[in-house]
């Protein structure tokens, strides 16, 4: 989704919304804004796994110490 309004965007900023200055700087701080979004979302997903990783060993435990 956001490579795809990444897109709209970029054909905004060539065909329709078209400044000296101020399409360029939308078209930048666009790119930066969804650079920084998939950075999060891939942060988010990173600890999503360390968390399901600290639960499957925290169960492993807790089967060793109950003796299964």
């Amino acid at each position: 989704a956001l490579d795809e309004c990444q897109g709209y965007v970029d054909e905004l900023v060539q065909d329709g919304f078209k400044t000296e200055k101020a399409s360029g700087k939308f078209q930048d701080g666009y790119t930066e804004m969804t650079t920084g979004l998939k950075d999060a979302i891939a942060g988010v997903e990173d600890m999503a796994q360390a968390l399901r990783d600290m639960a499957t060993a925290i169960q492993d435990l807790d089967s060793q110490l109950a003796g299964g």
